[in-house]
């Protein structure tokens, strides 16, 4: 009978173990970190993917160099958005589109390809790399997801599309609305924009060769809203008037590069030669100067026969 009742209790104390232990569990804050090795390594940071924590407080991102150096950064590696990203931390530093980047970081809003770094004071380490993009872009062809995060959503042109949770393909031209989460933290992004691989499209009227070359002035025209000009000629950059109409006029003899682009990155040039020929502008004067010659040597004949005749 002793034995019953000792077996009955130790079951009872060990349901009530059980129960205090869950409800421990329970009252633990949702917003605590799990380690990766399975044990939490505290309530304020969740452990992503290859040692990047997400501070659910701060919204960011955590990463740590072997050296102990710590940057903050409200994206993952490999991201693409369309928003602005922060990035704070000692000795960081960006590379934007292969050049160091000298704008902003509070925060870093300007479209491009962007590369941080920190340094450690020995060196220099490659952390994490991200890409902005604007209302219209070419950067892309295709996003796939970077580690600890999937697609939830994807929409092209407004038409939801079928999801491959680990990549989008961005190949075609079109507006883009992808929704992306962090799986561990839970936090989501939406990416909007519009894919255009289009470069602009300019027309050159002038009079010119079977070799292209003109031998007339040149009017340039066809460019379109959102497009950008730069010109060279003969190697230096050369200031332009545009003309009411929106075209733009080369008068003078040269090698001439036109350079199009527009905000999605789309770039063309354009070649243009100009060569040496007389404009009305040269054409007027050379018209004064024979008229100018025939009056003087008019005068001259004048005042001669006058002399004869004395």
């Amino acid at each position: 009978m002793v034995r019953i009742i000792t077996k009955r209790n130790f079951i009872r104390a060990l349901s009530a173990l059980i129960l205090a232990a869950a409800s421990v569990f329970l009252a633990f804050p949702f917003g605590a970190a799990f380690a990766s090795s399975g044990g939490y390594v505290g309530s304020e940071t969740v452990a992503v993917s290859n040692g990047v924590t997400y501070d659910p407080k701060t919204r960011d991102f955590i990463f740590e160099t072997d050296s102990g150096a710590k940057l903050h950064c409200s994206v993952l590696d490999g991201m693409v958005v369309s928003s602005p990203v922060t990035v704070s931390g000692g000795g960081v530093f960006l590379y934007k589109n292969g050049s160091e980047y000298t704008g902003s970081l509070e925060p870093v809003s300007e479209a491009g390809e962007y590369v941080v770094m920190i340094n450690t004071g020995e060196r220099n380490v490659r952390v994490l790399s991200f890409i902005i993009v604007g209302k219209t872009t070419n950067a892309v062809s295709v996003y796939q997801m970077p580690d600890g995060m999937i697609v939830n959503e994807s929409y092209f042109n407004g038409e939801e599309e079928d999801v491959d949770y680990s990549s989008v393909s961005m190949e075609r031209e079109g507006k883009y609305r992808i929704i992306t989460e962090c799986v561990a933290s839970g936090t989501i992004f939406t990416l909007e924009t519009t894919v255009d691989r289009t470069a602009p499209e300019l027309s050159f009227d002038g009079l010119a060769d079977k070799q292209g070359r003109y031998k007339s002035a040149v009017t340039i025209s066809g460019l379109q809203k959102g497009e950008h000009i730069k010109i060279t000629r003969d190697g230096q950059q050369f200031k332009y008037d545009t003309e009411s109409d929106g075209t733009i006029k080369l008068t003078e003899s040269g090698k001439y590069t036109v350079m199009a682009y527009d905000d999605a990155g789309n770039l063309v040039e354009y070649p243009v030669f100009i060569m040496a020929y007389i404009n009305a502008s040269g054409m007027a004067f050379i018209a004064l100067l024979l008229f100018s010659l025939a009056a003087v040597v008019i005068y001259i004949l004048v005042k001669r026969k006058k002399l004869r005749i004395g």
